[in-house]
């Protein structure tokens, strides 16, 4: 009965080569989503340590999202006072917590958990401990849990008044690896624990004037192996196992890994270097320090040094997940003493075909000439420019000082100077827009298991979606963790093609 109504805690059955304290805990405010593979053929690999788990070969069948509430906001919040966190997947059904510094306790469930419309409120008495902090690897722990719960028995039988379910539920975890998991939202520093829970559910039955009549027990054993991180707040990887034994379906989040930092670089003579990011787990933010008080902010520029030496170049990266840094020494010989300027620019899409173009260019230039490749110039040094007419654009900066000049051009793609853009096969339209934390699809034709990729500024996907079955007008679509910016929005059908796509803004 226990697996009818408690996915929502498997993550948190745990103990870490990292470890888990209570600040790695989700938060009231989070939301939390999570793709689902429930034809998984994925199994839990080997025990022990420095271990790698490769899941990016998983399908996304559905799409959970968790969010974290206050209990207060919660229509059982007085059946639970000891509670000060609660998390729900559909707003009907909840699942309490007591999070404190030094544990994080299970204390009941409550709403229609038997999905028999029907509301259940099942107080643990006594609580199920999920964490003792801090939690590290090698750690074993088993605790024991009880609820019982009287509900309406004529959804089960119309000759019964009343049906008593008592569960008992003694288990054991143990973290028996450390390592890598690897999906296609990124590579994450992780523990394993292996749960397994030996359960027990009686069931008495009340017919109508008469007293309650002991039914049953069933005896049941379950194992789930879950993968836990410092940024996943719910594990970031989970494996279920039917009663057989047999895998039967692999949960994994879409909650960013941390960023890992790194970079290589070419000495092109002079003092003039090409540094290029070779950083992982999608990172959105570049600071480099190049050791001779210069920076940038471009996620691989170039750099001119102006004295010879030996210099310690520092990226430093970040998500929304975290940050890192990386250094390595770079050995400068041939500098220049008074180089020209080296022309560099970054731009962000401000929606209407507004572009926001931010000059990158190295060793101080004085004068800035801006072609946009659509007839108009500009001499700003970080222009805004307006286009009226959709397309791709070559644009270059020429970057002036007294030593001389030097051009770099990029390409802008996919300017939409209006704020929808569809094919012939769909209309797509985005509501609301500015966004918050969900957007609602709207769709003009049907569409079977449709998938919707969510793309940042700089071209990397950000969150991908899969719907299973034919979605008729409407897709509600959570948008956990992303930053306030601009992002695209691709819709595509069953076989990967493209049916629509639509650029939206992000406001918090």
């Amino acid at each position: 009965m226990l697996a009818l109504f408690f996915p929502l805690i498997l993550p948190y059955i745990l103990n870490a080569q990292i470890s888990i304290v209570s600040t790695d805990m989700p938060v009231i405010g989070d939301t939390i989503t999570r793709n689902v593979d429930t034809l998984t053929t994925e199994t839990e690999g080997p025990s022990g340590v420095n271990q790698v788990w490769d899941f990016t070969g998983a399908a996304a069948h559905n799409v959970n999202a968790t969010r974290v509430v206050s209990v207060s906001n919660t229509p059982y919040a007085s059946d639970y006072p000891s509670s000060n966190m609660a998390m729900t997947n559909d707003n009907v059904s909840f699942i309490y917590f007591d999070a404190q510094s030094s544990f994080f306790n299970a204390t009941g469930a409550a709403g229609d958990l038997l999905n028999n419309g029907v509301i259940i409120k099942a107080v643990f008495n006594p609580d199920l401990t999920l964490y003792q902090f801090p939690t590290d690897y090698g750690n074993n722990y088993s605790d024991t849990y009880e609820f019982d719960i009287t509900t309406d028995g004529t959804v089960f039988d119309p000759t019964l008044e009343k049906i008593r379910i008592k569960h008992t539920g003694t288990v054991y975890d143990s973290t028996d690896a450390w390592g890598t998991v690897i999906t296609d939202i990124g590579s994450y520093n992780t523990l394993r624990v292996k749960r397994v829970e030996y359960s027990i559910d009686s069931v008495w039955t009340k017919p109508f004037f008469l007293p309650f009549i002991f039914l049953n027990a069933t005896i049941d054993t379950s194992k789930t192996y879950a993968w836990i991180s410092k940024e996943g707040k719910l594990a970031v990887a989970e494996l279920n196992f039917d009663s057989l034994g047999n895998p039967n379906n692999l949960t994994w989040t879409t909650v960013p890994a941390i960023p890992v930092a790194n970079f290589t670089y070419t000495d092109n003579s002079g003092g003039i270097f090409s540094f290029s990011d070779l950083s992982t787990n999608t990172p959105d933010n570049w600071s480099w320090d190049f050791g001779d008080g210069g920076n940038s902010n471009a996620p691989s520029p170039p750099y001119q040094y102006t004295t010879d030496g030996t210099y310690n170049v520092c990226l430093t990266i970040s998500n929304t997940s975290g940050s890192d840094t990386f250094c390595d020494s770079v050995v400068v010989t041939g500098a220049t003493p008074n180089p020209p300027p080296i022309a560099s620019f970054t731009f962000v899409d401000s929606l209407l075909g507004k572009i926001y173009f931010m000059d990158q260019s190295a060793n101080t230039p004085t004068s800035w000439a801006w072609v946009f490749d659509d007839g108009n110039t500009s001499t700003e040094q970080s222009p805004f420019h307006q286009y009226t007419s959709n397309g791709s654009y070559t644009v270059c900066l020429t970057a002036t000082n007294g030593n001389g000049s030097n051009t770099f051009c990029d390409t802008v793609t996919g300017v939409l100077v209006g704020i929808e853009n569809w094919t012939d096969l769909s209309t797509l339209v985005l509501f609301p827009n500015p966004a918050d934390h969900s957007v609602t699809i709207t769709i003009e034709n049907p569409i079977h298991d449709p998938q919707v990729v969510i793309s940042n500024t700089l071209g990397q996907v950000v969150l991908n979606s899969e719907f299973s079955g034919e979605v008729q007008k409407k897709m509600q679509l959570d948008l956990p963790n992303l930053q306030n910016g601009i992002y695209l929005l691709q819709l595509k059908n069953e076989d990967g093609a493209l049916i629509a796509q639509q650029k939206f803004l992000i406001e918090h």
